[in-house]
């Protein structure tokens, strides 16, 4: 029964992504992101606008967003539900 997560390691020479950064999960078919208290944050990029996530607090994510976690480490979601 339980989801087994998926861990994805990101190099990060100068040390600005946590080793835990984000979550990112499905649940009822929405997309959802979780800062997981990162050391230096996660900017969430909507419509070319950044905004700071909350650590702790989950963010909807919706087709075009882009993750920013640092050292020029981005995540755009395509596809979603």
């Amino acid at each position: 029964g339980e989801d087994v997560p998926h861990l994805i390691t990101v190099a990060s020479p100068m040390h600005d992504i946590s080793r835990n950064h984000i979550e990112i999960k499905i649940e009822d078919d929405v997309a959802m992101v979780t800062d997981l208290d990162s050391t230096n944050g996660t900017l969430l990029y909507r419509a070319g606008d950044p905004q700071r996530l909350h650590p702790g607090e989950r963010t909807i994510l919706i087709e075009g967003d882009t993750l920013d976690l640092g050292e020029g480490i981005t995540v755009t979601f395509q596809g979603l539900p």
